[in-house]
């Protein structure tokens, strides 16, 4: 087990806080239900074990390029692209540790006094006495959602608790920070948002309501993008009946084309309840109840070495080419590259890399990006969501 499986998991989790406050019967339906996990919550978890140890030991994230970080039972290699996407982090990092009096990382935020049963970890923490700011930044590695960072549900309970530790000191300005480098956004892998401490007395008040509800045995369910990764998404009658009507199995007519965004976001909770289902379904079969019809399988076997080194020696005493045995290394990215460089050998990059775009996605109107000519995007073999 890794430090950063180590963190105690809240029943009111800020991390969810976006979804119980959306949807109080949330709760109550994920209550009992174990979260199985994902090699991608697991792959962000290694992301965030790299960074720690860089910033515990000033280290640039390339120092540990190639080595293998371990999350329970799975292994991730420390690739180009986590480096990458780790050091931009670390840059961050080590902007707010030069501008603040006090730096934390891995800190943990006990906000029960506030909100009972409220408490997480924050990524990052700083606070600078002479502008009384206090600032929050969070490592999102996942790159299947953007995460917005302007009125951020989980950075506003984390500042909450960090406002109740310095509200003797003062405080004037309060900075969220996400650092998502996977995922694309509008305005770039880091995301800023300021705002003061009223917004978070409103957010106190928010997340007080929310608690009390929750509590409730017939607390509503409310169905929305929050239902993502929620992990009663399976068996939620509400978000069922919500994608029954979206499918028009409730209606014979087919459904007419409509705004973009509205289409989006009801394909995006057909997908959520599909996956959920799966999850659901899979989570009773491992506990020996499949569902009719269906039975557990081994999936596809692989074989791998058992000892790599030793058969690379004998495959080579057997006769074997060292060269047809062993892959090519290969030229680490630009950006990463770029960050071995000495600022004044950093201009040969101009001439020796270029940006591309792998083709186009849908975008809502108000994206400040340029609109494609629609007859430059009939090349791509595929359009993306956007997501």
């Amino acid at each position: 087990m890794t430090a950063h499986e180590h963190r105690a998991h809240a029943t009111l989790a800020p991390s969810s806080a976006h979804r119980w406050l959306a949807c109080p019967g949330s709760i109550r339906m994920s209550s009992g239900v174990v979260d199985a996990g994902s090699v991608f919550a697991a792959e962000g978890t290694a992301a965030h074990e790299l960074a720690e140890m860089c910033i515990k030991g000033a280290f640039p994230a390339s120092r540990f390029a190639g080595e293998t970080i371990h999350v329970g039972e799975q292994k991730f290699v420390v690739t180009p692209e986590m480096v990458e996407a780790v050091q931009i982090y670390l840059d961050v990092a080590e902007q707010l540790r030069d501008e603040s009096d006090e730096f934390e990382s891995e800190q943990r935020m006990d906000m029960t006094a506030l909100v009972p049963g409220v408490f997480g970890t924050g990524d990052i923490i700083a606070y600078s006495e002479a502008t009384q700011k206090v600032t929050i930044a969070d490592l999102k590695y996942g790159k299947g959602v953007a995460v917005e960072v302007e009125e951020n549900e989980q950075l506003l309970t984390y500042a909450m608790g960090v406002a109740e530790r310095y509200h003797n000191r003062g405080i004037s300005e309060v900075e969220l920070i996400i650092v998502q480098p996977r995922a694309p956004h509008p305005n770039g892998p880091v995301r800023r948002w300021s705002t003061d401490v009223v917004a978070l007395y409103e957010h106190v008040a928010a997340l007080q309501s929310a608690a009390v509800a929750v509590e409730d045995p017939h607390a509503p369910l409310v169905v929305g993008d929050h239902c993502k990764f929620c992990k009663a998404a399976g068996f939620c009658g509400a978000l069922e009946t919500k994608v029954k009507q979206i499918m028009g199995l409730e209606q014979p007519e087919a459904k007419p084309m409509q705004d973009w965004q509205v289409e989006q976001s009801e394909l995006n909770l057909v997908g959520q309840w599909l996956k959920g289902r799966e999850t659901f379904l899979h989570a009773q079969a491992v506990a020996g109840n499949p569902p009719p019809g269906a039975k557990l399988v081994p999936k596809r076997a692989f074989r791998k070495w058992v000892d790599e080194e030793k058969a690379g020696r004998e495959l080579v005493a057997a006769g074997a080419d060292l060269d047809d045995l062993y892959e090519p290394p290969k030229l680490k990215s630009p950006a990463v590259i770029e960050k071995l460089l000495p600022k004044a050998k950093k201009p040969l990059l101009k001439d020796l890399a270029k940006a591309e775009s792998s083709g186009a996605v849908l975008a809502p109107l108000s994206d400040p990006r340029p609109a494609v000519d629609a007859s430059a995007a009939n090349g791509f073999e595929a359009m993306e969501t956007g997501e």
